[in-house]
């Protein structure tokens, strides 16, 4: 989570913060276009989530630590689900094991859509009433920055579950391949040592892990001109790279034999 509320963006207007927060939550939504109510209950692995706990914990998000605290007219859409839809704030109470979600029938699909609506509905109204309130304002940045990153686990998730069925479902079937382009050559290239100060510049949002900003003693270096790109990540496979222990430290190379990995997790 974020670290610091100081000077967040001066005060931000009530429109502007509304857009922001209907924009990431309509976002949300719209990596589910494409699927079937029997997609959003499955959990492939422990590490896997089920589509439906993920728009349902965002959700949460907001209720818990938003509308709890600065709404005196909101009431509890389940007071259930402050216990089911705990991630790993365990300092506000019991968390739900991860590995189990997948066990949980309820809330089902109709009722997490309408949960998200119902606590939509009541943030904008906050926003409307809030907003200019550094604190509130910050709040909601933290919000919707977690909501963006469950996005993406969402959809790793998504394809995780597609990947276990053999028909090869498309997450998105209207997508079509990106033009093919000939990517530049490859090289290594020398960097110089020197000490660097890294972390986070300013007094804008940024996570904890982006904190302290501090010197670090960089030595002499290699690094790539470019990112590996997925042609070259598949041709690293079919030469047999995950057979291959010279190209793995020893916790990958133990993970890869006893999981029987011939490729990557997604």
């Amino acid at each position: 989570m974020a670290s610091r509320k100081d000077d967040v963006q001066a005060a931000i207007p009530a429109e502007s913060l509304a857009t922001q927060y209907t924009r990431v939550r309509n976002a949300t939504v719209d990596l589910c276009k494409h699927l079937e109510p029997e997609d959003y209950v499955v959990q492939s692995m422990s590490d896997v989530s089920p589509t439906k706990w993920h728009l349902a914990h965002v959700t949460w998000f907001f209720e818990r630590f938003v509308l709890r605290e600065y709404s005196k007219t909101y009431d509890w859409f389940n007071e259930d689900f402050d216990y089911i839809l705990n991630s790993y704030f365990y300092t506000i109470g019991g968390v739900y094991p991860r590995p189990d979600r997948g066990l949980l029938t309820r809330p089902t699909v109709n009722e997490v859509v309408a949960y998200r609506e119902c606590v939509d509905n009541a943030m904008l109204d906050l926003i409307a009433e809030k907003t200019g309130d550094k604190d509130f304002d910050f709040l909601i940045e933290v919000g919707l920055n977690h909501e963006q990153q469950h996005q993406e686990l969402m959809l790793t998730d998504i394809k995780h579950v597609f990947s276990v069925n053999p028909a090869w479902p498309a997450v998105n079937p209207a997508l079509t391949p990106p033009p093919i382009r000939q990517a530049p050559p490859h090289e290594f290239r020398n960097g110089p040592s020197g000490i660097r100060e890294i972390g986070h510049r300013n007094d804008s949002y940024c996570f904890d892990n982006e904190l302290p900003r501090h010197p670090e003693l960089i030595v002499e270096h290699q690094i790539g001109s470019r990112l590996i790109n997925n042609g070259e990540y598949l041709d690293f496979i079919r030469d047999g790279a995950y057979s291959e222990p010279k190209l793995w430290h020893s916790d990958g190379w133990s993970t890869i034999n006893r999981e029987g990995w011939t490729r990557p997790l997604y």
